[in-house]
C-alpha cells in the first residue's frame, strides 16, 4: 500500500503526518482529513515555495496512476436515442468530474482549446484521462449512430472529439426539435 506524507495539522501542531493503508483517519483533526481527501482526489497541495506547478500535476498523475479506482460501469448509458441525449450528456460530465477528470471534457465549445503541452506530466495526465474517458464512451454507448461516432476516433482515443461529434449529432437543429 502507498504512502502519503502530506503536511497537515493534527490539533493545533503543526507537523509532518504519514498515512498508509491501514491508517485511521478517525485520529486525525476535521480539517486534516478535508485536506488528505482533497490530496486523494487530485488537489494541488504545496509544501513550501520551492515546487513548481509541474511536480504537483507529477503528484496528480501518479494519484491517478495508482490510488483512484474508477470503472467505466459507473458512466451512463447511451442508446443512441435523441430524447436521451441531454441526460446522457449531463450524467456522464458530472460522473467525469467526480472522478476528477473534467479538463478533457472543459469547454467543449471552444475550437482554440489546446492541450498541455506535450512532453509535460500535465499532458500525459491528460491524455490517460483522455483515454479512460473513451473506454468509459466505448463501454456504455450503444446504437449505430453513435457506435459509427466512436469508430471515427477509435485510432487516435480520442474521448474529447467523440463527445463533441455526438454534441454536434444529437445537438443539431433538427434533432434539437425532438429533445424539446
Amino acid at each position: 500500500m502507498a504512502s502519503h506524507i502530506i503536511q497537515g495539522s493534527s490539533g493545533q501542531n503543526k507537523k509532518m503526518v504519514i498515512l498508509t493503508g491501514k491508517t485511521s483517519l478517525k485520529k486525525c483533526s476535521k480539517n486534516f482529513k478535508a485536506l488528505f481527501t482533497f490530496y486523494l482526489r487530485g488537489g494541488a497541495i504545496k509544501y513550501g515555495g520551492d515546487e513548481n506547478e509541474d511536480t504537483v500535476t507529477n503528484k496528480q498523475l501518479k494519484n491517478f496512476e495508482h490510488s483512484i479506482k474508477i470503472s467505466t460501469y459507473q458512466y451512463p448509458k447511451f442508446d443512441s436515442q435523441v430524447h436521451n441525449w441531454l441526460f446522457f450528456k449531463r450524467k456522464f460530465i458530472r460522473a467525469a468530474k467526480t472522478h476528477n477528470m473534467e479538463a478533457v471534457l472543459d469547454r467543449l465549445d471552444d475550437e482554440t482549446f489546446a492541450p498541455p503541452d506535450e512532453g509535460s506530466h500535465a499532458r500525459t495526465l491528460w491524455d490517460k484521462q483522455n483515454d479512460f474517458l473513451f473506454s468509459a464512451l466505448n463501454q456504455q454507448v450503444t446504437g449505430l449512430r453513435s457506435v459509427l461516432i466512436l469508430r471515427k476516433y477509435e485510432a487516435d482515443l480520442d474521448a474529447r472529439k467523440t463527445f463533441i461529434e455526438s454534441m454536434f449529432v444529437y445537438e443539431s437543429t433538427a434533432n434539437k426539435q425532438v429533445i424539446v
